[in-house]
């Protein structure tokens, strides 16, 4: 009997697959409906198809089907997937994750405030200046003029002698490191030309305390680096949709860390399914971390996995690899999202780590270093981590997931006898 001639697109669900399942499996033995399935949530159908968009330009936790049907905490796909694998009964003997571990939990930070105490000359100049190109009201021009300006001259004068309470950076590292842990700090880049209101406004020039020790941003990026942990890009919010400005951004991290940077994130979580990924693979970057939702939690593309994007412009696999965001601070306290207290954050993280778990799957989280600051923001974060390490979960950085998952989808696709697309 001839074997079914299978699209670019069964192709492209039938590599995610194959990864996920661990082993080898014909893709004529998996239902078209479960290659259908896939492609739709991993190439995010469901955003092209809805148009409308959030105050923030983005395509958020309240448009998706899951929301309406009550599936948003759960990795449905994951779970289809899972069927399949014990009807299949066919597993190579690789292991998922390293060292045994049950699932992973990627660890990302993304570096929005470096000081709570005042800005440097430079960085204010830039950022005043970029709002006075910048396409947004007078009232709102004038208010973050002064919210600048107090951050420039008013907070030092009122705060002279203390030290600035977001100089706890050293604290996150030590955090992580006592499980064994190792995350990914998505750094800003300066305030410069397309600047969005929103933008952060540091620079890595600014003087900073970092284990104890007073140093700039950029010495402090070498000291995360050199210790084990990634250094990443939080791109601004128009570099979401404009490759020159990324690509200048990507360099000014890479010349901070002198060395390349193959990880991700849009500020604001602003991303265009049919343009940014583009973009991203374009200037080089490896890894992105983007897909998740501002103001809640939960999965929005129905897994757990990493996977590759799609360039939809020419029906094509991209190289870049999602690795889906599920839990952010901000979507779980900040008062225009979830407004959790402890308890429901903790409540509602560990149902989604719950089900990460039994597919053997990846949860990303990630919290704000400037959130520190915040006893219960801190708290719960710290509860997570250790819940992770209690059942044996790989706490990693996005490079490190990258650099797994590659290898070993290498390893995966060369021992398939399932040729694909014949």
């Amino acid at each position: 009997m001839p074997e079914t001639k299978h699209s670019t697109r069964d192709q492209h669900s039938y590599r995610f697959i194959l990864r996920v399942l661990n082993g080898i499996v014909p893709i004529n033995e998996i239902d078209p409906s479960i290659l259908s399935d896939t492609f739709r949530e991993i190439a995010r159908l469901e955003e092209i198809e809805k148009p409308i968009r959030d105050t923030w330009g983005n395509w958020d936790w309240q448009y998706a089907d899951a929301q309406r049907n009550g599936t948003l905490y759960q990795p449905t796909l994951d779970k289809k997937i899972s069927k399949l694998q014990k009807q299949l009964k066919k597993q190579l003997p690789y292991p998922r994750w390293p060292n045994g571990k049950k699932f992973a939990v990627c660890l990302t930070h993304d570096v929005d405030f470096v000081s709570q105490i005042a800005l440097s000359r430079k960085a204010a100049w830039q950022a005043l200046n970029g709002m006075r190109r910048a396409k947004i009201t007078p009232l709102k021009k004038s208010t973050n003029v002064v919210r600048l300006l107090g951050q420039f001259m008013l907070q030092p004068l009122l705060r002279r002698g203390k030290n600035d309470p977001l100089w706890k950076f050293e604290q996150w590292l030590e955090l992580e490191n006592s499980y064994g842990f190792h995350s990914t700090f998505y750094f800003f880049p300066a305030p410069g030309s397309h600047v969005h209101e929103w933008d952060c406004s540091y620079q890595l020039s600014d003087s900073i305390v970092y284990g104890r020790k007073k140093m700039s941003v950029q010495e402090m990026i070498h000291e995360i680096d050199k210790a084990g942990w990634e250094i990443g890009l939080h791109g601004s919010y128009h570099s979401a949709l404009n490759e020159k400005l990324l690509s200048a951004q990507k360099a000014e991290i890479e010349d901070a860390t002198g060395k390349a940077i193959i990880s991700t994130r849009q500020h604001y979580l602003h991303y265009d399914v049919r343009l940014t990924p583009n973009l991203q693979e374009r200037v080089g970057f490896k890894t992105d971390s983007t897909q998740g939702f501002n103001r809640s939690i939960g999965f929005r593309a129905a897994t757990s996995f990493p996977y590759t994007c799609w360039n939809h412009a020419e029906e094509q696999p991209l190289s870049i690899l999602e690795i889906p965001q599920h839990i952010m601070d901000g979507g779980l306290f900040t008062n225009n999202a979830l407004e959790y207290d402890a308890d429901l954050a903790i409540k509602h993280s560990i149902q989604l780590m719950d089900e990460v778990e039994a597919v053997g799957g990846c949860l990303t989280l990630s919290w704000h270093p400037h959130n520190i600051v915040n006893e219960m923001w801190w708290q719960v974060y710290k509860t997570l981590i250790e819940e992770a390490h209690h059942r044996n979960a790989w706490g990693c950085s996005a490079g490190e997931i990258y650099n797994y998952w590659e290898k070993n989808e290498t390893a995966i696709v060369q021992s398939s006898h399932a040729e694909i697309g014949q």
